[in-house]
């Protein structure tokens, strides 16, 4: 979401209403923001806090690339950061970016904000996110992007395939 965009055109009740009317439930929506945003205006800043009172997720879109990261995290509203993939390509071949990715992990845990791995594309690079403690991961390796109805029909595979596998293990569940 651009600068602009939360300053003057989001009006923070319309949206709500737009919500209410839709019967959508302000806990099912995340808003991301480029960390731009999140250091924005007083007014921005407002209105961003104001929808994460209403349930609204805020989150910071690739983290890590823009100015002043870490005062973005500062921010009551922000309840989610995802690292930007620059920090997640070859990840395993990378001892600064290990670094880096579990200084924002660990940092992420400290602010109670969770932390989402972008551009994941290989299985090395999602090892080393595990060992991290980063359990958040999105990207290629997992999934490529579908319509609601396909990523719907890969959900429940992937749903069949866990409880055969728990039921052949032995594995009751809680």
């Amino acid at each position: 979401m651009r600068t602009a965009c939360v300053r003057d055109g989001l009006k923070t009740a319309v949206f709500r209403g737009s919500l209410k009317t839709r019967g959508i439930a302000p806990t099912r929506l995340q808003i991301e923001i480029t960390e731009e945003v999140a250091l924005d205006t007083h007014a921005t800043r407002s209105r961003l806090s104001a929808l994460s009172a209403a349930g609204v997720a805020i989150v910071v879109d690739d983290f890590g690339v823009g100015y002043s990261s870490l005062a973005s995290l500062r921010s009551e509203y922000v309840r989610q950061v995802k690292i930007d993939r620059s920090f997640i390509l070859g990840l395993a071949a990378s001892p600064g970016n290990v670094v880096l990715v579990d200084s924002i992990v660990q940092l992420g845990r400290s602010l109670n904000i969770q932390v989402v791995a972008e551009g994941v594309e290989t299985q090395e690079e999602l090892d080393v996110l595990r060992t991290l403690g980063c359990t958040l991961v999105q990207g290629y390796h997992l999934a490529r992007p579908a319509p609601l109805p396909n990523m719907t029909a890969w959900a429940e595979a992937r749903t069949r395939s866990a409880a055969a596998i728990s039921s052949m293990s032995g594995a009751r569940p809680a």
